[in-house]
């Protein structure tokens, strides 16, 4: 927790330091994530080997969050910003499922990308626009659920006394295009729509313990894609 605090407050200086740059405006979105590439850790990948890939994958799941907008520079073709952004993902993981037995692995996230976008008019008022970055993912709450047909399901975490998450870090490609509206003088509101895809560097980890023993043990390497749609206001 307290690392989750720490990396929190250099997040918050991080993105007030970007008041540096010219602020022009801010977003909300929120959509669906799909678990397309998402991996197993060794530890639970020797139990799926052998199960058919209709029955094992990434976790669909939901994500929320907001943005702001840093005018960089502009070329003659569009304009660069730097965008730091605030999401939650909900339900990130992997789950197999077979004869009835079913595992799920999944985590709750705070997610703290930075991008660099470029953004170019097409027509009057549509835009496309594209960017890259980073980002410093903070787990709220990893967990799996353990069903069998006779038996019932139990959470993993009902086998331990406490479990504590790490953070990850990872990258992001986005692609979007916009609609502007408002005034034909200032169109200062758009409706976007957002296809990204993001990757974690390393594993989402847990430790777990039991009495006095804590265990670290790798759950899943999280790729997701990501359709939202949203709305933006430029000042």
């Amino acid at each position: 927790m307290k690392k989750i605090l720490a990396l929190s407050v250099v997040a918050l200086m991080f993105a007030t330091s970007m008041f540096a740059f010219s602020f022009v405006g801010a977003g909300a979105r929120a959509g669906m994530n799909f678990g397309a590439g998402t991996t197993l850790a060794k530890h639970y990948e020797d139990y799926a080997k052998g199960i058919s890939d209709s029955n094992k994958g990434g976790n669909i799941g939901f994500g929320l969050g907001g943005y702001a907008m840093f005018d960089l520079f502009k070329l003659d073709f569009g304009t660069i910003y730097l965008q730091p952004e605030v999401l939650l993902n909900f339900n990130n993981g992997y789950k197999i499922k077979e004869s009835g037995d079913e595992i799920k692995l999944y985590s709750h996230t705070i997610d703290l990308p930075v991008l660099a976008t470029i953004e170019v008019p097409i027509a009057d008022r549509f835009e496309v626009g594209g960017g890259l970055g980073f980002q410093i993912s903070l787990p709220i709450k990893v967990d799996g659920k353990i069903s069998y047909p006779y038996l019932g399901s139990f959470n993993l975490s009902d086998s331990f006394d406490k479990i504590t998450s790490k953070p990850n870090f990872g990258m992001l490609i986005d692609a979007n295009g916009k609609w502007l509206l408002g005034s034909k003088k200032k169109k200062n509101i758009a409706v976007v729509v957002d296809l990204r895809y993001s990757f974690d560097f390393t594993a989402t980890k847990f430790n777990a313990k039991v009495g006095n023993q804590t265990t670290e043990y790798k759950a899943f390497t999280r790729r997701a894609l990501s359709l939202t749609a949203g709305a933006e206001y430029r000042f």
